[in-house]
């Protein structure tokens, strides 16, 4: 729109400017007019000049513009005196040219006033864009200029310290948070030396109250970072900070909860020791109490055997025969009892064992025991853990003794100890050729008192194998067993690194 009282120079504006490829929408003589005009029409931008007829002139019609409408004035005058300079500048205009112009002043003067308008609403827009967010947000956000002084506050921050954004804007941040645990004067400084100079982000002094305008105290979390120009100068700050109430009433109710669990592990492994005391007398003074009576049992039965066997028939013989044989197997079930109780309470020292070692000095000493039939045993190199050298040996012992025991009518009877991978891990095991068992009942194997064979077939009490699932489960690995019927069972378990 072209602001012009002399005609003739209005319609010369117009011819120029349409010759440059722009349109002249209005034009306007007098500054009502180009009120008027400017909110009917809203053009891109306004050429004007400033000495114009009437009682208004051209930086007073700009300013009414620029207030009313925001659209961009370019002036168009043949006065450029201070004063007049001076009364332009209120308008905030995007050129000012001076009479005579040519047309590439004119064409220059309107190109960047267009460009600065388009700068301006793609700021304006971003600036809105950020105070929205800003205002979204669940956290509190003040804004500081590098003296300290607040020049923004979200919503968030209002609410927390009860100060409004207006109130608080120009003043410094010490005069509108109060913090209880916290030195002002040493929150500016770090302001001042870390954030401002070095560009730092901190986080500032946890467990802070933030005492509001109206005294209420809230516990906050706080953090400071630069803001920073293009140069990567700090020219300000901004203070993020949030309430953190319910934080810490989440983390006072979990050091209630924790201190309940721990005192009820207290009282629970209290019980449970004084019920494995009680246990431990009682499997004592049953085992005491059991053996005396089997002990009268088993020598009267043998005196009977010794000294009145001219007088026994046959049957009665046999008779007392299966009583001692029957007491003598209760006496090692209650041995067999014991020590199967014993391993939950030997105290665990864990070591390097070698496993491999253990083993043929295991098959030594068995070759020793049973020299009426040689196996063959066979020891992988090597294998060392981390366990109890003790336990160990009674976990390997009881499962050689097994595989001992059941290739015992295998003609060429042979033990393999060694280790490989299964379902991804490394386990070690005992393998035989032995009598084998049948996988519909392995669940059973290593229950107490479970036996897959009658004692006629294959002495023993069936604690054996349940005393190797106790070591090892004690070690945290464990331990399985697969086999198949006439040829043979191997036994794996694993321990932790």
């Amino acid at each position: 729109m072209i602001v012009e009282d002399e005609k003739i120079v209005s319609e010369d504006i117009r011819a120029s400017i349409e010759k440059m490829g722009y349109s002249a929408c209005a034009a306007a003589s007098s500054g009502q007019e180009a009120i008027e005009k400017a909110g009917l029409i809203h053009p891109d931008l306004i050429l004007m000049d400033i000495v114009l007829t009437g009682s208004m002139d051209g930086i007073e019609a700009a300013t009414q513009i620029k207030d009313l409408y925001e659209i961009p004035v370019v002036y168009l005058t043949a006065f450029g005196g201070d004063d007049i300079l001076q009364r332009a500048k209120v308008a905030e205009p995007y050129g000012y040219i001076t009479k005579p112009f040519n047309e590439r002043e004119l064409h220059i003067a309107i190109e960047i006033a267009l460009y600065k308008k388009q700068a301006e609403a793609r700021i304006t827009r971003m600036e809105q864009w950020l105070a929205t967010v800003l205002k979204s947000i669940g956290d509190a956000v003040v804004a500081l200029d590098k003296e300290h002084r607040i020049t923004f506050m979200n919503a968030v921050a209002e609410n927390l310290t009860g100060w409004s954004q207006e109130d608080a804007i120009g003043n410094k941040l010490t005069e509108i948070l109060n913090m209880k645990g916290q030195d002002l004067g040493d929150l500016e400084k770090q302001l001042g030396e870390n954030v401002i100079i070095k560009g730092l982000t901190i986080n500032l002094i946890e467990d802070r109250l933030l005492i509001a305008k109206d005294g209420a105290e809230v516990p906050i979390s706080d953090s400071v970072a630069p803001i920073k120009e293009e140069k990567g100068e700090a020219s300000g700050s901004v203070l993020i900070f949030r309430d953190i109430t319910k934080r810490k009433q989440i983390e006072a109710e979990i050091r209630r909860m924790n201190d309940e669990l721990e005192q009820r592990i207290r009282d629970r492994t209290a019980q449970l020791e004084a019920s494995n005391k009680e246990l431990e007398a009682f499997s004592y003074t049953i085992s005491h109490d059991l053996r005396a009576p089997l002990r009268s049992i088993e020598g009267f039965s043998q005196a009977l055997l010794e000294e009145y066997r001219e007088n026994l028939d046959e049957t009665g013989k046999n008779y007392l025969d299966r009583v001692c044989e029957a007491a003598k197997r209760m006496g090692t079930l209650i041995d067999d009892t014991l020590k199967l109780s014993r391993v939950a309470r030997f105290d665990f020292q864990c070591a390097a064992v070698d496993l491999s070692r253990m083993v043929r000095m295991i098959a030594e000493a068995n070759q020793k025991n049973y020299p009426e039939g040689t196996v063959e045993v066979t020891v992988q190199e090597g294998i060392i853990v981390q366990g109890d050298p003790h336990l160990m040996k009674i976990a390997l012992g009881n499962l050689l003794d097994n595989a001992w025991k059941f290739t015992g009518k295998a003609i060429q009877p042979r033990i393999e100890f060694g280790k490989t991978i299964k379902d991804d891990e490394t386990a070690c095991y005992v393998r035989d050729n032995g009598v084998g068992f049948d996988m519909t009942y392995v669940d059973k194997l290593f229950g107490p008192f479970q036996r897959l064979h009658t004692a006629e077939e294959f002495a023993g009490t069936g604690i054996g194998l349940a005393t190797v699932k106790r070591i090892i489960a004690r070690h945290g690995g464990r331990v399985w067993a697969e086999g198949e019927v006439g040829k043979g069972a191997t036994f794996y378990f694993t321990l932790p690194s």
